[in-house]
């Protein structure tokens, strides 16, 4: 299945292995979780091949707006145009935020773009911490950056 087809991301955070295996966040000593940074490089990667994406549709827009008669698909391509615009520009400053807001509140419907789609974080928890994970502060750093709606943890 191609990427642009699914509708979540599933991001699991774990900071590294340990003798092949995972450790839970709390038996990580080095500080701040540094898996939260490998999400900034996925976010970044993904603006990237969106702008990308973005750029080829603006560029072809003239010729398929050359092409139509009826006013009322002239009317939502322009809209289209509008809206494309806007999402390169929030992509040009590197605000994934803007994009996913640009993406969810249009009516117009638009190329897929991979950094507005929804996503889940798993937080590795070990298993004696099951009924105390709320107290981890890792799984709290990751619950402030992302929401509890988003966190799950395992």
């Amino acid at each position: 299945m191609k990427i642009r087809q699914c509708f979540w991301f599933t991001l699991l955070f774990s900071s590294f292995f340990l003798n092949g295996m995972t450790p839970s966040l709390s038996q990580v000593s080095l500080g701040p979780q540094p898996s939260l940074e490998d999400y900034h490089i996925i976010v970044a990667a993904l603006m990237l091949k969106d702008l990308e994406s973005v750029h080829k549709r603006i560029d072809r827009m003239p010729k398929v707006l050359r092409g139509i008669t009826q006013a009322s698909e002239r009317k939502t391509l322009e809209a289209e145009q509008a809206l494309l615009q806007s999402v390169r520009n929030a992509l040009d400053e590197g605000d994934n935020q803007e994009v996913r807001r640009l993406a969810k509140a249009s009516p117009i419907e638009t190329i897929p773009l991979l950094s507005a789609k929804d996503f889940l974080i798993i937080a590795n928890i070990g298993e004696h911490e099951l009924e105390s994970y709320h107290d981890n502060p890792h799984y709290q750093a990751l619950v402030e950056r992302f929401g509890e709606d988003r966190v799950v943890p395992i």
